[in-house]
C-alpha cells in the first residue's frame, strides 16, 4: 500500500494517509492474453518493480467511471 508522506491527514479521510486517487479502476494485460481488473489498493499493493515494467510494456490501462485515461494524469498527485 502506498502511504503519502505529504497527504493531508486532518481531512474527511480521518488520519488515514492515503491519496486521492484520479482512477478507480486498472486493467493489466497479462503475455498469455488474459486480462486481470484491479482496484487502486490492490495496484498499489503489487511490486514497484512489476509496476514498472508492465506499465513500461503498456501492460496497464487507467480507467476512472468506466473512460480510459492516460497513466501520466491517473498517478498525478491531485491539488489540494
Amino acid at each position: 500500500m502506498y502511504f503519502d508522506p505529504y497527504a493531508d491527514t486532518n481531512g474527511p479521510q480521518q488520519g488515514s494517509n492515503r491519496r486521492a486517487m484520479r482512477y478507480d479502476t486498472v486493467e493489466l494485460d497479462h503475455p498469455d492474453g488474459t486480462q486481470r481488473r484491479l482496484s487502486p489498493t490492490q495496484f498499489e499493493e503489487l511490486p514497484l518493480l512489476e509496476r514498472v515494467q508492465w506499465m513500461s510494456q503498456g501492460r496497464f490501462r487507467f480507467l476512472k467511471d468506466g473512460v480510459k485515461i492516460p497513466s501520466h494524469e491517473a498517478l498525478k498527485r491531485e491539488k489540494k
